[in-house]
């Protein structure tokens, strides 16, 4: 059992991440980029735990449809971004993303779910018990910037999941090539940090680990 593209997060994880100038000083040399949703893509790597363990799945949930912008500032510590995607948007255990996973080495994605687990999944992932997708259909993130070393950013995230706002500050590799970025970030995060409860089954003998590993990578190009 687990969630898929795991919380439409992440969100994480959604989970975004990105930068912006200060407009409301009114800046000038600050350069807005939009997110390129077809090469932008939210990975959540889902656990399973329990006594009964061995009668679930590991699962990996994604989410492509990112949109959004970010404003890199001529100082970077006033750069921003924000960024949304829908809970719909989340797919679960998809071949191509499993096979990914059993390449890196992550333990558990060497077989292949069957119809009947993958949807049970995805419809406790979307439950009331865990992201109430037919209420909260959208997750949002709001990111500026705490420090910058060389492309190693850190990041502080409001992210809005489920009705309300979690604070973050994460690590991010951010790449500007001309007119184009790339953001990339790993981290993993507890349901607890981000306000979600743990599902279970069969009276909690079997349930989701309540570690959550995230991986986003945005590609965003100048408007």
């Amino acid at each position: 059992m687990g969630i898929k593209k795991g919380i439409t997060w992440i969100l994480f994880l959604t989970g975004a991440l990105a930068f912006s100038a200060n407009a409301q000083q009114g800046e000038t040399d600050a350069t807005t980029y939009g997110i390129d949703s077809e090469n932008s893509i939210l990975r959540v790597y889902v656990g399973r735990a329990g006594p009964l363990a061995r009668m679930g799945h590991n699962h990996v949930v994604h989410n492509t449809d990112l949109a959004g912008e970010i404003i890199l500032a001529a100082d970077p510590l006033d750069s921003t971004a924000s960024f949304a995607f829908p809970v719909s948007g989340f797919f679960v255990d998809d071949q191509s993303e499993r096979d990914r996973a059993a390449e890196e080495m992550r333990e558990g994605f060497d077989t292949q779910p069957g119809r009947r687990a993958i949807e049970g999944t995805r419809e406790n992932m979307m439950s009331d018990a865990v992201l109430n997708g037919a209420t909260f259909t959208t997750i949002a993130a709001r990111v500026t910037t705490v420090s910058v070393s060389d492309n190693q950013w850190n990041l502080s995230i409001a992210l809005d999941l489920v009705g309300s706002t979690v604070n973050l500050e994460l690590p991010a590799q951010v790449n500007v090539n001309g007119s184009s970025m790339a953001v990339d970030a790993s981290f993993s995060l507890n349901h607890e940090d981000i306000g979600l409860s743990v599902f279970t089954a069969l009276g909690g003998s079997l349930r989701v680990a309540e570690q959550l590993d995230f991986e986003l990578h945005i590609e965003a190009n100048e408007n």
